[in-house]
């Protein structure tokens, strides 16, 4: 009895599975997914407005209480996290360079880019580092959740702004 509802189920699943029918919306086609149709506003943002250094977004793209989280600090909402990207970075000497931008599921993105420049803080060099942010989708495809990873340790991000040659070697620049 037991191996019958079993292979019964095992049917069951191999008929959907055959029968290309998502088994969430979400799950449909890449081209149509929330993940695929916020990619450009993203991508645009990044690229053309340089958000990372001015500060400078689309508020539609980010729901208001998103949570935005960096190796050294999480804040919640969109008016506190752009204020302190307009605190931190000037914007006539730094710059973020997009590596690259996929959706990797329907409700998330990766992003790598490269930063580079000056902190309105005293003039500091940014030494040039690599990261990655994964964007988390809501369920009205707006971002609920913006995580950077960086490629060097926020110790050495920090100090290299003071002692010019600490810590890894300045990542080089994007291909273009």
């Amino acid at each position: 009895m037991l191996t019958t509802s079993w292979n019964g189920l095992l049917s069951l699943i191999a008929a959907i599975a055959a029968s290309g029918t998502p088994a969430h919306a979400d799950d449909a086609a890449p081209g149509d997914s929330p993940a695929s149709r916020a990619l450009p506003a993203i991508r645009s943002d990044f690229v053309d407005k340089q958000y990372y250094v001015t500060g400078n977004v689309s508020r539609g793209l980010f729901a208001d209480d998103c949570t935005f989280i960096d190796p050294t600090t999480t804040v919640t909402g969109v008016d506190r996290y752009l204020a302190a990207l307009q605190a931190l970075f000037d914007p006539a000497t730094s710059r973020a360079d997009l590596i690259s931008l996929e959706a990797t599921g329907p409700r998330t993105l990766l992003l790598r880019w490269r930063l580079e420049g000056k902190l309105k803080i005293g003039g500091l060099a940014i030494k040039p580092y690599t990261g990655s942010t994964v964007y988390t989708l809501g369920e009205d495809g707006r971002v609920v959740r913006h995580e950077e990873t960086w490629d060097i340790s926020a110790l050495d991000a920090f100090v290299s702004t003071l002692i010019p040659g600490f810590g890894a070697p300045p990542a080089p620049p994007v291909a273009r």
